[in-house]
């Protein structure tokens, strides 16, 4: 994994960017993306505020159109109806604890009580473990030989003053990096 700081200012309440070309073939596979992009989000948070009742954030938000194909964008598209229905699943499974605690009347003493909170602990977390499963097999059954992830194969946040891009495909973060002129960096250049 390799990354590129494409910097950026702001001015008032502007935030400027350095414009930015993408290398025109899939991030992912590296195949033609037929002129799919996909609207890589990023965000900076300036301010935040809690007051108990109500909460404020403010920032900047933009997006990078990063050249995506059809092929990719489906198995790195979000499958969250999985993660739903698993979660779902998870809560009718405690559920369905709860009320056999309750007909055999354990639910009104404490040993029963702590059971009952046991199962939420046990289900929620092998539920969510469940969903992640779910949702990584399903992605991978979708990738292509050539992807170099399931997920989106390009991230980005905010890092001192820079958009820290990163790639999962070494050769496109070179080629981003050349197009744009910006430095190429690896993790041994972390300190």
């Amino acid at each position: 994994m390799r990354w590129v700081d494409v910097p950026f200012t702001i001015d008032g309440d502007k935030l400027f960017t350095q414009q930015t070309t993408w290398p025109q073939r899939c991030a992912c596979c590296g195949g033609n993306n037929e002129g799919g992009i996909y609207n890589l989000q990023a965000y900076l948070q300036m301010d935040y505020t809690n007051t108990g009742t109500y909460r404020t954030e403010s920032g900047f938000r933009t997006f990078f159109p990063v050249p995506y194909c059809a092929a990719c964008s489906k198995h790195a598209g979000p499958v969250l109806n999985l993660r739903v229905y698993t979660w779902l699943a998870g809560f009718a499974l405690w559920v369905l604890v709860g009320w056999l605690l309750f007909i055999n009347n354990l639910g009104e003493n404490a040993l029963g009580m702590i059971l009952f909170l046991g199962a939420a602990v046990v289900i929620g977390l092998g539920s969510y473990r469940a969903s992640q499963r779910l949702v990584d097999r399903v992605s991978r059954s979708r990738t292509q030989g050539a992807c170099v992830s399931n997920d989106y194969a390009v991230h980005v946040r905010p890092v001192q003053g820079n958009w820290q891009i990163r790639f999962d495909s070494d050769d496109y973060a070179n080629d981003f990096a050349w197009q744009n002129q910006l430095r190429l960096f690896s993790p041994a250049d972390e300190d």
